[in-house]
């Protein structure tokens, strides 16, 4: 995903991705802060609109658990999220968004489906076929 993409969903949503921050010294590396977004820009709205529920849950909710992002990537042609420990209604948000960039085309964003070339699978849209 484009840097400016990534840092709009880093400063939009800091409480969820603060693993972000610059290390201290001796402090190990967690994904997110090595890599960074691990996807094409077809999804920048899916994760957007996935971590601003997120965001919504922890200000409304009576759950007071801290949601921290450690890696955002493309698997076996979807979307992984993955976060520590969350509720199940976080949970259910993340399966969501997971198995919607199944149908979401991983470079523009418009109706897509996976298919595999060498044993890769990617989600795409038939001009990106």
């Amino acid at each position: 995903m484009k840097q400016e993409l990534q840092d709009k969903i880093f400063e939009d949503f800091p409480e969820l991705f603060q693993l972000r921050r610059p290390r201290k010294e001796g402090e190990m590396l967690m994904p997110t802060i090595c890599y960074g977004i691990e996807c094409g820009d077809g999804w920048y709205d899916l994760i957007y609109t996935l971590c601003n529920q997120i965001n919504h849950y922890l200000k409304w909710s009576d759950n007071k658990c801290k949601i921290r992002v450690l890696q955002v990537k493309e698997k076996f042609g979807g979307l992984r999220f993955y976060t520590n420990g969350v509720p199940g209604e976080v949970r259910g948000m993340i399966r969501m968004a997971e198995a919607m960039s199944y149908k979401i085309c991983e470079v523009c964003g418009n109706k897509g489906e996976t298919s595999s070339t060498g044993g890769w699978f990617k989600t795409t849209c038939e001009e990106h076929r």
